[in-house]
């Protein structure tokens, strides 16, 4: 992301364990898998989850 961008989740999470953060998940335990789309300064960025899991950032054009 640009400099002094920021994205936040607004999700409740179930612990914290050595500074790391997890999603709440439930009832089986996976995170449901989501995708998102946003713009900054004509950048389009998509927002994801992965198969391990984790939230991806992408860039998906740049001027």
């Amino acid at each position: 992301l640009p400099e002094g961008i920021t994205i936040e989740l607004e999700l409740p999470t179930s612990g914290n364990d050595n500074n790391k953060e997890y999603l709440l998940c439930g009832p089986d335990g996976v995170l449901t898998p989501f995708s998102a789309l946003f713009a900054i300064d004509d950048t389009q960025y998509r927002v994801s989850t992965n198969d391990f899991q984790d939230i991806q950032i992408k860039v998906l054009n740049s001027e």
